[in-house]
């Protein structure tokens, strides 16, 4: 089952979000696109809304920090 906040996240919007938190300024780098390449992904979290009464508490952006704390200190 599909755990996650519910709305997309573009590649870019991920790619500005690491470039902050890790503290660097890096363009991205584009490659041409490839058999089989997902243009566009959401994951459907209605299954775990109704088996496990999910609901997102933690925006992408929140998670992808803490995500990015934990790392600095358990790495």
């Amino acid at each position: 089952m599909n755990i996650g906040t519910g709305r997309a996240v573009r590649i870019n919007h991920l790619w500005q979000a690491i470039c902050t938190l890790s503290g660097r300024n890096l363009d991205p780098r584009y490659e041409s696109e490839r058999a089989g390449d997902i243009k566009a992904s959401l994951a459907g979290t209605d299954t775990a809304k109704e088996l496990l009464n999910f609901e997102c508490e933690v925006s992408f952006e929140k998670g992808l920090e803490r995500t990015f704390e934990w790392y600095r200190h358990n790495r």
